[in-house]
């Protein structure tokens, strides 16, 4: 059931982050439960997100993964206000969910500002640098990225 306050967001789900490759998986944007979180960081990248989606049973067999199918994880999604893109991020968790009164899906999904943290860059030398390293300021890893 969509909630008063999440009318005005839409949340797509895609199979690719590039633009020019990637098709729409889901369009989530009339099945947004009043589990809907996500924010951003100081340094304007985006952070967690996490949402419940109700579906029935086939539906979430399949946004899982189960049965040889990828599933829903590493799908690119976006949450939009009116036009405006206000998160992106990429999926790295699927989890079936089910209670009392509700079936679905629980999502979660970090930006791309997290995915630093996935491997080690190396340069041309004999050296490489760990994107997790809490010490380092924004303006020098970008400056590291391009150069």
């Amino acid at each position: 059931m969509t909630t008063q306050r999440y009318r005005d967001l839409r949340i797509l789900l895609y199979d690719d982050y590039a633009t020019a490759t990637r098709n729409l998986v889901a369009d989530l944007t009339g099945q947004i439960s009043n589990r809907l979180s996500f924010s951003t960081g100081l340094h304007g990248g985006f952070k967690e997100c996490s949402l419940f989606i109700p579906m029935d049973l086939p539906q979430a067999w399949s946004a899982y993964g189960a049965e040889n199918f990828k599933g829903w994880y590493y799908h690119h999604l976006e949450i939009l206000e009116d036009k405006a893109k206000v998160w992106e991020g990429r999926v790295t968790d699927v989890s079936v969910e089910w209670g009392a009164d509700s079936f679905g899906v629980g999502l979660q999904a970090f930006g791309y500002w997290n995915a630093m943290r996935d491997r080690l860059y190396k340069g041309g030398t004999n050296t490489s640098t760990d994107w997790s390293a809490g010490t380092r300021k924004v303006h020098e890893v970008l400056r590291e990225m391009v150069t």
